[in-house]
């Protein structure tokens, strides 16, 4: 962490009424790791008092619902605080939330139980990071308000978290962000697969004259902001000044409108570009800490899309089927030489830690699979998941790029892997209402020389089961998920078993109660499901 605090000048944060969270935000600042002061106090009176009299020491305060944290929030807005406050709950009523997203709470966080520990504390550690770069930009300076860092923060994660489609997360994006003060108008586009025009997918706070209704033009010669994030695929912080301008420029338009900064933010995901999103409001300070933020931000709205788009491609029940050739190889094409094909039974993309991949190829040819793995730069770790039908399974974590990945980025769901000498031929799946030019265009963005050999629309026969998976994928966890899917495919649920549930825990890298657990609890969802009377209103 660039902007951490020192040991003399540690970032203080308070935690009010519950040992688990001060253990886990201690957990969560060694983890980061950034010199922080945990203190654990049951008085609401003694921290209220304590920020009321201006003493310094305090940058942060947990509290949990269950020891009074709305109250103690009240009591700090009443005094006028503005100290970043974060909300940990086991269930908030929607009038709760309501009110804590109202007084800018850095996040409203589910109690950390066993199942959730990682995840609060993995969020607990981007909180004292945020907190801890103010404190560094104070101390050089005023940037921007903490305030408004954490409302873009809190109405992306709910934006994302709350989509189902990609034009659904558009919309919520855009009108969440026009709704927070310091932003006028938001904008999300993207080039046209020729590059040369500007489209409009979601605009919020729209005012009389900017944008023009129509795609933006001239592309190649504007300076314009979100284009130029768009076109040059980089952050562009710019500042209008407040001259009067009286001509018809798109400057000249935004300083009529009231606007003073204009961000574009290019939404990259890998090496895949989703759209831009730009952002038309007040004075913002530049500085390395505000650039590194939106760009951070811009990371993780693109992750977004991108699982919209992989899910999306899974639970189509008609997908177009191409053979796409590519004019370069990996590992896995290098292996698919080798036996013939590869066939890919699951791409996981996963924020924050290595990608994983499933695959099966003949038997015949395993040994020559781990071969090829052993040491291998792009293979972090490779195990073996069991034997059928004459194939064998293997789950790689992966280490640096595959063609499998960049193809799920852009919105495709591979299933085979031809080796050649010319490079490598991929059979991937895509959605039926997926631009099919788009989806060539953006891997050729990654791979150029990329050419589509054949199409066709081929039913996947998920139909009658499509609204159950849906609804299954929203009640797993990750955790949840991944272990049922390395069950399933580690042959977990083969008579005799290939694997039992200390082998895939191995493969999980958790222990054995923990997989059982959330096995178990996946398990679980599933029978709930399957049994429920309707599926759709589970």
């Amino acid at each position: 962490m660039s902007s951490a605090s020192t040991a003399a000048d540690p970032t203080s944060v308070v935690v009010v009424g519950d040992p688990a969270v001060a253990r886990a935000v201690r957990a969560a600042a060694e983890e980061a790791p950034i010199s922080a002061s945990v203190l654990l106090k049951t008085d609401h009176d003694v921290v209220v008092q304590h920020l009321c009299d201006r003493e310094p020491g305090i940058d942060c305060v947990f509290a949990s619902v269950r020891a009074g944290g709305l109250t103690l929030l009240d009591a700090l807005r009443d005094a006028g605080s503005d100290v970043s406050y974060v909300l940990v709950a086991d269930d908030l009523a929607p009038d709760g939330r309501r009110q804590a997203l109202e007084a800018s709470v850095m996040d409203v966080l589910r109690h950390p139980d066993d199942d959730r520990r990682d995840l609060f504390v993995r969020r607990a550690a981007n909180v004292l990071e945020l907190v801890s770069r103010r404190s560094a930009s104070e101390r050089r300076g005023p940037t921007v308000a903490p305030r408004w860092l954490v409302s873009v923060v809190t109405t992306v994660v709910d934006a994302i978290c709350g989509a189902e489609t990609r034009q659904d997360l558009e919309v919520r994006l855009c009108d969440g962000l026009v709704a927070i003060d310091s932003i006028g108008l938001a904008v999300l586009g993207r080039l046209d697969a020729a590059g040369e025009t500007f489209e409009f997918r979601a605009v919020s706070g729209t005012p009389d004259g900017y944008p023009a209704s129509d795609p933006w033009q001239s592309v190649s010669t504007t300076d314009e902001p979100t284009v130029v994030a768009a076109r040059d695929r980089r952050l562009v912080v710019e500042s209008l000044g407040t001259p009067e301008r009286t001509d018809d420029s798109w400057r000249g338009r935004a300083t009529a409108c009231g606007f003073e900064t204009v961000v574009g933010i290019p939404l990259i995901h890998g090496e895949q570009l989703f759209g831009v999103l730009g952002l038309y409001g007040r004075e913002i300070r530049r500085g390395s800490e505000l650039e590194s933020f939106f760009e951070r931000i811009g990371h993780v709205i693109a992750y977004g899309f991108a699982s919209i788009e992989h899910r999306r491609a899974l639970l189509s029940d008609e997908v177009v089927e191409l053979t796409v050739q590519i004019p370069t190889r990996d590992v896995l094409s290098d292996l698919a030489a080798r036996c013939g094909a590869v066939v890919v039974q699951r791409v996981l993309r996963r924020s924050g830690a290595s990608d994983i991949v499933f695959l099966s190829v003949s038997s015949t040819f395993a040994t020559a699979a781990e071969s090829l793995f052993d040491g291998h730069r792009t293979i972090e770790s490779y195990t073996t998941t069991g034997t059928y039908d004459g194939r064998t399974g293997l789950k790689i974590a992966v280490a640096a790029p595959l063609l499998v990945l960049d193809c799920a980025t852009s919105g495709g769901y591979p299933r085979r892997i031809e080796g050649r000498e010319t490079g490598t031929v991929l059979i991937v799946d895509v959605p039926t209402d997926r631009d099919v030019r788009r989806f060539l265009s953006e891997l050729s963005n990654v791979h150029p020389g990329t050419s589509l050999q054949a199409r066709r629309v081929r039913e996947t026969g998920l139909e009658p089961t499509a609204s159950f998976r849906t609804v299954l994928e929203r009640r797993l966890t990750d955790k949840q998920r991944e272990s049922l899917e390395t069950a399933y495919f580690g042959g977990y649920f083969e008579w005799p078993r290939d694997n039992s549930s200390e082998d895939i825990a191995a493969m999980l890298g958790v222990s054995q109660p923990t997989f059982t657990r959330h096995l178990r609890t996946a398990e679980r969802h599933l029978l709930e499901l399957l049994f429920e009377d309707d599926c759709e209103t589970a």
